[in-house]
């Protein structure tokens, strides 16, 4: 390592999720620099904190932060869409073996800096999509199998409840997430992604399009929550920390009564007789249209949920758990900010990893509940 002290070299901070992630780094000791296109915006955020280091620039640039960076710098990323945007941040990350979070929700990123970055690269350390989505549900994955020999099978589903827990409308969408969220959550639907099954395959995936298998979990009162399956860093952060494991799922049920349309548009666009770019164009702008893509961003009275159900060999259901907290962006930022500052202190083996080999069952487990997520009755 080198003989200066580490910073926190945060991307996005004039975006939703970055300023709440800022917030969160300015109550400790910790050298911060930001770095953005807007150097009029970024030094507004920061007027009463000179010490605050303030960086312009295109972070698609390849010399923006090549001259940067410093093996000790921990980079914490809020830049989407991430496919487009993170690419170049990574590499740079990766040159000078520093150590890098993000918030992102991508499979085909997430998929793709496994790929690229599996193998330990210059010391560097990259963990992806630590945030709501998805270090919540490999955490809660974690809590059961961790004590449960038998299961060979886990299932994920994410959800956002009002304060009651009851899952929200589709329309509330628009005021629960962000306009880029929810672009993000329809565009994706038909697109490639993938499951976990133990293949032969790279990762032991299997290829699918998002939204290709319906889902569904216990709710209360014997109602079941309906979720369309998705990619996430559970494909491989779980088989990661539990070998044993055979299928990874993972599911996103926001979209509440139109879970089930969304599950068939994703039948529709996968099917190789179909003409795929004027029906996309037509099911995105339905959906579009249903989830309310206004430009008003997330208000309070929303709550994040996420159920997690493993079986045995069997089928057998062996364990079941639901967290319950805060809303998404906050519990992100949160835990973006407790993950930089972990690792400031503490480096994991180098290489793409996920948050519980990065930081071990337990201390993800007590991160996650420091930032506002916890378990309730199953």
């Amino acid at each position: 390592m080198g003989d200066r002290l580490g910073r926190v070299v945060l991307l996005g901070a004039t975006g939703h999720t970055g300023g709440i992630v800022l917030q969160q780094l300015l109550g400790h000791e910790v050298p911060i620099v930001l770095v953005g296109r807007s150097g009029a915006a970024l030094h507004r955020l920061v007027e009463e904190r000179p010490d605050v280091r303030v960086v312009v620039g295109d972070v698609t640039d390849d010399h923006c932060l090549a001259g940067l960076l410093s093996e000790t710098d921990v980079v914490v990323s809020t830049v989407g869409p991430f496919s487009a945007l993170g690419t170049k941040v990574v590499r740079a990350v990766v040159n000078a073996g520093a150590a890098y979070l993000d918030s992102t929700g991508e499979p085909g990123f997430i998929k793709q800096l496994y790929e690229q970055y599996s193998e330990a690269v210059n010391g560097a350390v990259v963990v992806p999509a630590f945030g709501y989505d998805y270090v919540l549900g490999a955490a809660a994955a974690a809590s059961i199998l961790d004590s449960r020999d038998a299961a060979r099978s886990i299932r994920i589903g994410y959800f956002l409840t009002d304060e009651s827990g009851r899952p929200i409308r589709v329309w509330d969408l628009s005021t629960a997430t962000t306009p880029a969220t929810r672009a993000s959550l329809v565009g994706a639907i038909g697109r490639p992604s993938f499951v976990y099954r133990r293949s032969r395959e790279a990762f032991g995936l299997v290829a699918e399009p998002a939204g290709r298998r319906l889902m569904r979990f216990g709710g209360d009162g014997g109602r079941d929550l309906r979720a369309v399956s998705v990619g996430g860093s559970e494909h491989f952060a779980l088989p990661e920390a539990f070998p044993r494991l055979d299928a990874v799922d993972v599911g996103l049920g926001w979209l509440n009564g139109l879970t089930v349309p969304a599950h068939m548009s994703a039948r529709l666009l996968w099917n190789a007789q179909l003409d795929r770019g004027p029906v996309r164009a037509g099911l995105v702008k339905a959906l579009g249209g249903a989830v309310a893509m206004s430009r008003s961003g997330p208000s309070s009275g929303v709550q994040s949920m996420v159920i997690a159900e493993c079986e045995d060999a069997a089928g057998r259901l062996v364990g079941r758990t639901v967290w319950r907290g805060t809303e998404p962006y906050l519990f992100t930022a949160r835990m973006l900010a407790w993950g930089a500052l972990s690792l400031m202190n503490v480096r994991p083996a180098p290489g793409v990893q996920g948050g519980l080999r990065a930081f071990g069952i337990e201390d993800l487990i007590r991160g996650v509940r420091a930032a506002g997520i916890a378990p309730v009755a199953a």
